[in-house]
């Protein structure tokens, strides 16, 4: 996929099973940390570690 796309490295690629709620809630919150971690430089938390 990543190639087909010309993706570079920094760029995530995730398998989702959009028929599986649980898998685009996963994915969601995967692509905002992404995004998080984008706007901070890299400085901010992840959510599963807010958790513990």
């Amino acid at each position: 996929m990543r190639e087909a796309l010309d993706l570079g490295d920094e760029v995530p690629v995730i398998a989702l099973d959009a028929r599986n709620r649980d898998s685009v809630r996963d994915i969601l919150a995967a692509f905002m940390d992404f995004v998080v971690q984008q706007r901070s430089g890299g400085t901010a938390r992840r959510s599963w570690e807010l958790a513990h």
